[in-house]
Parts: C-alpha cells; structure tokens; sequence
C-alpha cells in the first residue's frame, strides 16, 4: 500500500476481543502492535463501536458520558510489557507492568456489564 503522498503506507493492527457485552456496551481486550496516534480510538469508531466518551471518532453527543459525567475517553492500559530495550533497561523486557481499572472505570463496568 502506498499513503495519498506516495510513499510506502504501514500497516497498522489492532486486536479485539470482546470480554463481556450487553446490547448497549462491550467490554472489550485490545492488543495493538504498532501504537499510531488515535489507533483505538480509529478502530474502534471505523467499525461502529466507539469509545464511550470519545468526541472524535464517536458520537458528539454520549448518552453514557453525560450519564456518568465522563469527559474523557473510557479507555484504560491496564496491561504493558516491553519488548525492544537494550543496555540496563533491557531487564525489563517481557515483564508485565499492570495497572488496576480506576475507581469510576471499575464502577461503571460493575453497572453495566
């Protein structure tokens, strides 16, 4: 592939799994393996399934995002190892650092799902 510019275009990959869902949302694993600006957010919106609260790539006017009062992005990492570093940090490759969901994701999930 080539982007509008002519150069040579990259692919760019996100996996999804769904892990819960009711009709109105889906809790969703997501593995990306390039890391692009707004490459979730992309996706995401692409196929119909936005972020609950993104603007951007969904919808202006978020029923669940007034619900809750979110004015972000329901998005979390809760999961990161590295893969690629060398000299004295290359002791952290393949370890998992992981972070709980915060406090409101964590009720908002419990509501819904």
């Amino acid at each position: 592939k080539t982007s509008p510019s002519g150069s040579a275009a990259m692919a760019i990959e996100s996996f999804i799994t769904p892990l819960k869902a009711t009709p109105q949302v889906t809790l969703c694993q997501i593995r990306i393996t390039t890391g692009k600006t707004h490459q979730i957010r992309f996706h995401l919106g692409s196929i119909n399934h936005p972020l609950i609260g993104d603007t951007k790539y969904g919808f202006a006017a978020n029923t669940l995002s007034r619900h809750y009062g979110i004015k972000h992005q329901l998005l979390h990492c809760y999961h990161y190892e590295f893969t690629d570093l060398k000299g004295d940090w290359s002791r952290y490759n393949h370890k998992p650092f992981i972070a709980p969901y915060p406090a409101n994701m964590h009720q908002i999930i419990k509501e819904l799902l």
